[in-house]
């Protein structure tokens, strides 16, 4: 069972760079929220992944567990990032 850390937005607004605050989403437990702005295909709701209450840009429709999966592979892309190519935090 894997624990998680609350997610605090002093700490993570504190990180240097796009690969900190990544590195330290990823930390945190990942849920999903129904996307406002996402329009619905069919009839199944269209899910935005979120940690603690910032939302990530990741979306996917009617599955909670593959907007997860996509959410922490976007994560670790970031993390991976080179902070010098970055300007602006996730």
């Amino acid at each position: 069972m894997s624990t998680y850390k609350i997610f605090n937005q002093a700490t993570y607004n504190a990180l240097p760079n796009l690969a900190a605050k990544a590195e330290y989403l990823l930390t945190c437990q990942i849920s999903t929220k129904e996307a406002v702005n996402c329009k619905s295909v069919e009839f199944e709701p269209c899910l935005q992944a979120v940690v603690g209450e910032l939302p990530l840009p990741i979306y996917c429709h009617g599955n909670e567990n593959q907007t997860i999966q996509k959410a922490v592979y976007w994560l670790k892309t970031q993390a991976l990032s080179k902070p010098q190519q970055q300007a602006q935090g996730v």
